[in-house]
């Protein structure tokens, strides 16, 4: 009907192997939460009939219920991009091999060229993360977002704060202060600076500063959840591997600007593979890109 409005839809590569079908569960409990539309892709050397990718993906009768299929030839990065763009997909998920190394297998290599060229966000699953459809929905039970003071980063809040409270999940904010590191330039960026040498004293002020400038100002829904600030100094997506490993959280919600190739990445690529539990990769914009927009924009009216 004219007018209607569509729903959001989720989409799915599948190639058939059992690391990428791992995303499958985890992918149809998002589309549940979002009220969404699950569309799984395949990419093949030819075109396949829904019966024939069915097959090949071993997928069962009772996985097929709502879902929408596609086929389509070429390289599997650029036709899992064109396709979230035909279908407007407000979600991608992938998995990613995880490993030390950060080895470039040839799911993970699709994976990082599809977080570094999706508009929408993208969710990275590990393949040993095989659960029923009911614990999916019933695990996030802790959601981190990692910060490290500029506004870019604080762009991930608004998305995990919107799942932490369809999930009833608790929301931990971490912010790293790295040594030894220049600041980001970001205009609007705020450190800790020597708040970790006498923590006792300002941390208190330095926390509600940093809430007020970063958490609540993003959302008006951070008033109606339990969250948590945590403070952690080192390399950043060591600390927060381990932080999340410690706390047993059940996602991480990162923001990523895309502005840096992803294997220059100190965060967003390392989480891909080290990661203990699914990461979401928010694609947002920095204040100079938000302000070229802009400006573009105004030229244009």
């Amino acid at each position: 009907m004219e007018g209607q409005q569509k729903a959001p839809t989720v989409l799915l590569p599948l190639d058939g192997t059992k690391e990428a079908n791992a995303a499958l569960l985890p992918a149809k409990a998002a589309a549940k939460t979002m009220s969404a539309v699950l569309h799984i892709v395949h990419v093949a050397p030819q075109e396949m009939t829904v019966e024939q990718m069915v097959a090949k993906l071993g997928l069962k009768p009772e996985e097929m219920v709502g879902v929408v299929f596609h086929s389509s030839t070429g390289d599997p990065a650029t036709e899992i991009l064109k396709t979230a763009g035909d279908i407007s997909a407000e979600l991608i998920v992938m998995t990613m091999h995880p490993g030390h190394d950060l080895s470039s297998s040839e799911i993970s290599s699709v994976v990082e060229r599809v977080v570094q060229e999706a508009d929408c966000p993208v969710l990275s699953v590990r393949p040993d993360s095989i659960k029923t459809e009911e614990e999916h929905l019933k695990r996030v039970r802790r959601i981190l977002v990692p910060l490290d003071g500029t506004p870019t980063a604080a762009n991930a809040v608004k998305p995990a704060a919107e799942i932490a409270l369809r999930r009833d999940a608790e929301l931990l904010i971490l912010h790293i202060a790295t040594s030894g590191v220049r600041p980001p330039k970001e205009p609007g960026t705020y450190m800790v600076g020597r708040y970790m040498d006498q923590p006792q004293h300002e941390w208190p002020l330095w926390a509600r500063e940093f809430l007020e400038r970063f958490i609540i100002t993003q959302s008006e829904l951070v008033s109606k959840l339990r969250l948590r600030l945590h403070l952690a100094s080192g390399l950043p997506s060591e600390e927060i591997v381990n932080f999340a490993s410690d706390h047993k959280v059940d996602l991480i919600v990162t923001a990523w600007h895309a502005r840096v190739p992803l294997e220059d990445s100190m965060v967003v690529r390392p989480l891909l593979h080290l990661s203990p539990c699914p990461v979401l990769i928010v694609r947002t914009k920095t204040i100079e890109e938000s302000e070229l927009t802009q400006t573009a924009g105004s030229k244009g009216r």
